[in-house]
């Protein structure tokens, strides 16, 4: 951990939304932002808009290598809740992408992680 911050590393089979909320309420973060990720994931479910404007929602047995991984973990009336986008590649190349509703790590899987210091947020 640098400042604000930190580099999750995350074993076979951990969860990863759950350890991303587990680092966020150990460090007593109110906002976090999930800034990428390298590695693979497994059994995962993404929710995605469509082509013809249809939301998808698919599950993913396979492990995939993950392109790019954003989004937040931040408390809202009390609870943490993540909302994490992922890009990943499937055999063959071919993207996939959507939101993260469950997923584990597939060997390892690094998330870059900042914390934001609500303490110096300027409203306007």
């Amino acid at each position: 951990m640098a400042g604000n911050a930190f580099v999750l590393k995350l074993g076979d089979g951990a969860d990863i939304l759950e350890e991303l909320k587990k680092l966020v309420h150990e460090q007593r973060m109110a906002l976090a932002f999930v800034e990428n990720a390298s590695g693979r994931l497994k059994d995962f479910h993404l929710v995605s808009m469509a082509p013809n404007g249809r939301i998808e929602s698919n599950f993913f047995k396979d492990a995939c290598e993950v392109s790019a991984m954003h989004g937040k973990v931040q408390r809202i009336r009390g609870e943490l809740v993540a909302n994490v986008r992922v890009l990943a590649s499937r055999t063959g190349f071919t993207g996939i992408s959507g939101q993260l509703t469950k997923g584990k790590a597939d060997g390892e899987l690094i998330v870059e992680v900042r914390k934001v210091d609500m303490s110096r947020m300027i409203e306007a």
